[in-house]
C-alpha cells in the first residue's frame, strides 16, 4: 500500500476509534437529569418511564406500571397530555385531612431561580424576560445561565410568580382564611441562594398582609417528599398553584377533590 494510503486510512481508523470512544463516554455518562424524580413529567410521559422504575415505590412509578409503559416510553412533547389518564392516577394519590381554614400555596424554587440570570428582585417585581413560548422553554432548560423565566428564554410570568400574583390570590381568598403554608422542593442537589430569599420574601409579603404564614419547604432532593408534598397539596381545601406540570397535576387534584383553586387570571398579574 502506498505510504500515502496508508496514513489516510490510518488516520480515518484513529478518528473512528474516537468517535465511538467519545459516543460511548456520553452514553454512559450521566446529565444532571439523569436519575432525577419528576412526578408530573414522568406520568405525562415528558420522561422516559424508567426513569420511574428507580423508585418503584412511587407515585411515578405505580402510574406507569398502571399504565402499562415500557421503560423506554415517551409522549411527543405536543401530545404529552393525551396520554394521562386521570382515572388511573388519582387513585394512587394518598389523602391528607386537611381544614377549611387555611389555604396552601405551592412556591416553585430551586433550578427555575437559580439557572438564571434574573434576579430575585426581577422575579417579586414580575418583569417579563422572555422571547421564546413555553414549549421552546420547556425543551431548552439546559443551565446556560438562561433558562425558565430567564432574560433569554423561558416562560413569560410563569414558574416563579411575581408577588402582585399573591395580592391578587389574597383578594380572591375568602375571609375566614387566615393561614397560608408555603410548600415547595428542588429538583437537583445545588446551592439555593435566590431560592431561600424568595421564600423568605414571599413569607414576609403574605405576613405584611394579614396572614399567619409557615412552611413546608425541603432543599434537597427526595422523592419520597416529592410525592408526600403533593399528596399533601392534591388534598387542599384551598390551593394557589405557581406554574410548572407538578403544580399543574396538584391543580387537578385539588379540583377533582372538591378543593378550590386560586389562579388569577394571567393577563392580571
Amino acid at each position: 500500500m502506498h505510504p500515502a494510503v496508508l496514513a489516510v486510512v490510518v488516520v480515518v481508523c484513529v478518528l473512528a476509534v474516537v468517535a465511538v470512544i467519545i459516543g460511548v463516554w456520553f452514553a454512559c455518562t450521566p446529565s444532571r437529569e439523569d436519575g432525577i424524580y419528576q412526578l408530573a413529567d414522568l406520568v405525562y410521559g415528558i420522561v422516559p418511564a424508567k426513569r420511574a422504575y428507580k423508585y418503584p415505590d412511587s407515585i411515578a412509578a405505580k402510574y406507569c406500571t398502571a399504565a402499562k409503559r415500557p421503560p423506554g416510553w415517551t409522549a411527543r412533547i405536543e401530545e404529552k397530555y393525551d396520554h394521562f389518564s386521570m382515572d388511573l392516577f388519582a387513585p394512587l394519590v394518598p389523602a391528607h385531612d386537611l381544614d377549611d381554614n387555611h389555604v396552601l400555596v405551592h412556591v416553585r424554587i430551586g433550578e427555575v431561580i437559580e439557572d438564571t440570570d434574573v434576579t430575585v428582585d426581577e422575579y417579586l417585581a414580575g418583569e417579563d424576560f422572555v422571547v421564546q413560548d413555553a414549549t421552546d422553554a420547556v425543551i431548552g432548560i439546559t443551565g446556560t445561565g438562561k433558562g425558565m423565566n430567564g432574560k433569554g428564554d423561558g416562560v413569560p410570568r410563569g414558574y416563579v410568580r411575581p408577588l402582585h400574583y399573591y395580592d391578587h390570590v389574597a383578594s380572591m381568598l375568602p375571609p375566614h382564611i387566615r393561614r397560608v403554608t408555603l410548600v415547595a422542593g428542588v429538583l437537583f442537589p445545588q446551592p439555593l441562594p435566590k431560592s431561600k430569599d424568595y421564600v423568605r420574601r414571599v413569607t414576609e409579603h403574605f405576613t405584611s398582609l394579614g396572614y399567619d404564614v409557615d412552611h413546608r419547604v425541603t432543599l434537597e432532593p427526595d422523592w419520597r417528599v416529592a410525592d408526600d408534598d403533593f399528596a399533601f397539596l392534591a388534598s387542599a381545601r384551598h390551593f394557589v398553584p405557581s406554574g410548572g406540570g407538578y403544580s399543574r397535576l396538584a391543580k387537578l387534584m385539588v379540583e377533582r377533590r372538591g378543593g378550590q383553586v386560586y389562579e388569577p387570571a394571567r393577563e392580571s398579574w
